[in-house]
């Protein structure tokens, strides 16, 4: 199969970005691991999600720093009083853009959420509101091994918890409430995070009914197709993801954020 250009320069970049970081750490470095969009090849523009592993000896605040600005200083543009407000706010519910997370061998071997993602981010809403087990299980899923033991992920025993029902809801429910503040200034973010809501809607449902998040968008569609709230939501959020005409009403995402992930039990 003849990968485009879009896809030859996400595969140049992931590849320099494994370079980089083995060269930097070199025995230090037990894992690299890509996740989210990149890693399931994707056609869209997306961002790069990573998890890098370091020995359980060594402290990874010590290497925090440098990776960091190994990897995405070079990129970084100093912005206004109200984008550093935005970059903020986006960290707080968990809406990292190109983010880099590292923890200790031991921490990725055992999935343990906290010290995995709050190690080196100690953000105290994406710790305590995230769907751990949902995050978890989408990982294992989509996850790709660019460093280690390429078995790790199938060796991963995730169950999914009923109480992250409720932490996914609130999650959403913010991000939704967030684009509604936001929207009378910047509309085009508003509409960014109220599509948030809506993924994180449509990827929690499906896993909590499910037991495992969905392996591709046809498998939401299968899932919601005969609800004409939840299929209109899904094509709009799909239309969105690849840049095409869309709307949304931040009233009416309320509503379908509350029905899907209360009332909802799928076909």
């Amino acid at each position: 199969m003849k990968l485009s250009n879009k896809s030859i320069s996400k595969n140049n970049e992931i590849r320099e970005i494994r370079q980089k970081i083995t060269k930097l750490l070199r025995s230090d470095l037990s894992y690299i691991m890509i996740y989210g969009s990149v890693a399931r090849r994707e056609k869209i523009k997306k961002d790069v999600d990573i998890i890098i592993a370091v020995r359980d000896a060594l402290d990874v605040s010590s290497v925090k720093y440098e990776i960091e600005k190994l990897l995405f200083d070079k990129n970084r543009e100093k912005g206004n009083i109200l984008d550093s407000i935005l970059f903020f706010i986006e960290n707080f519910v968990g809406m990292n853009k190109s983010t880099v997370y590292i923890c200790n061998k031991s921490d990725l071997e055992k999935a343990d959420f906290d010290k995995i993602f709050c190690k080196t981010r100690p953000i105290i809403s994406s710790c305590i509101l995230a769907p751990k087990t949902y995050i978890l299980s989408g990982l294992k899923q989509d996850g790709k091994i660019l460093y280690g033991n390429k078995k790790l992920l199938k060796e991963w025993n995730i169950k999914i918890r009923n109480s992250d029902r409720l932490r996914g809801f609130i999650r959403s429910m913010l991000f939704n409430f967030i684009a509604l503040l936001v929207f009378p200034i910047l509309k085009k973010k508003s509409v960014e995070y109220s599509f948030y809501s809506i993924k994180s809607g449509i990827l929690d449902s499906y896993t909590m009914n499910r037991g495992a998040p969905p392996k591709n968008i046809l498998s939401c569609y299968k899932f919601f197709y005969k609800d004409n709230m939840c299929r209109q939501h899904l094509n709009n959020f799909e239309n969105y993801r690849k840049g095409l005409p869309n709307r949304v009403n931040v009233i009416k995402t309320f509503i379908f954020l509350i029905k899907i992930y209360w009332f909802y039990e799928g076909v």
